[in-house]
């Protein structure tokens, strides 16, 4: 009988601490958050907790869960909601940050505030600034940008600093290296390597059947057509135009000035 009693009064501590576990405590970066450390949602807001409550360990989203922050791991069957911050990984069919996502975020279309990490899936978009690697179909960044962009078509709308590779490839002012079908920069510092390269101001190399700069800074343009509104450097291709600085407005072979 004794052993019985004993029995029963471990599966009664067994089960005080299961629950206790799930019972919500609180951030020491902010005091008010709720943090719980699992989650398992239906259709939010069918879910075990509310969207205001913050996670730690482990979301399951059967079609869409939402919460405030997640740190750990979050798998989704369709959307995967989190309105501030995301630390982990984040894996679903659409996963949706509002804030700042520090891991990897994997998935049809993977959206972030601000990403540090990687963004893997058919569309990766980062809408203030990104630090680290877009892969996938579209990758748009519409703030600074800091890495590696690989897809059909990359885009950073601000300052830009690495290495874009696609079939067509944007930038804002930049220092790195595009390859593509297709290039654009604002501003460039660096190697543009493109059927068709456009810049508004270069200094570097132009590398490609067509190169246009409005201002070619400083570098080389070497193509079959090259183009520059004004140049200090050198043209080299079968027709080479030059409006304003050149040896002439148009130069078969060389054209340029120093």
């Amino acid at each position: 009988m004794r052993g019985c009693n004993r029995g029963w009064a471990a599966a009664v501590l067994v089960l005080a601490g299961s629950l206790s576990a799930l019972s919500p405590s609180r951030s020491a970066a902010d005091p008010e958050e709720t943090v719980r450390p699992a989650q398992l949602a239906l259709f939010a807001p069918i879910q075990l907790f509310p969207k205001d409550a913050s996670i730690t360990g482990l979301r399951l989203s059967l079609f869409y869960g939402a919460n405030e922050n997640v740190t750990g791991l979050d798998i989704a069957g369709l959307l995967s909601q989190t309105t501030g911050d995301m630390t982990g990984l984040q894996l679903g069919g659409v996963n949706w940050t509002g804030h700042e996502v520090h891991g990897v975020q994997l998935g049809v279309v993977s959206h972030a505030g601000s990403a540090r990490g990687v963004q893997l899936g058919a569309a990766n978009i980062s809408l203030r600034s990104a630090r680290g690697m877009g892969l996938g179909g579209v990758n748009i960044a519409t703030g600074d940008f800091t890495g590696w962009q690989t897809g059909l078509l990359n885009a950073a709308g601000s300052e830009f600093r690495g290495f874009q590779a696609g079939l067509a490839n944007q930038m804002g002012d930049g220092v790195g290296l595009q390859i593509g079908a297709a290039g654009e920069a604002e501003g460039i510092v660096g190697l543009q390597l493109s059927g068709l390269n456009y810049a508004g101001k270069a200094r570097g190399l132009q590398l490609g059947a067509i190169n246009v700069a409005d201002e070619m800074r400083g570098g080389v343009q070497l193509g079959v057509i090259n183009v520059a509104r004004e140049t200090k450097g050198l043209q080299i291709g079968l027709i080479n135009v030059v409006e304003v600085g050149g040896w002439s407005l148009v130069l078969p072979l060389v054209n340029g000035s120093f």
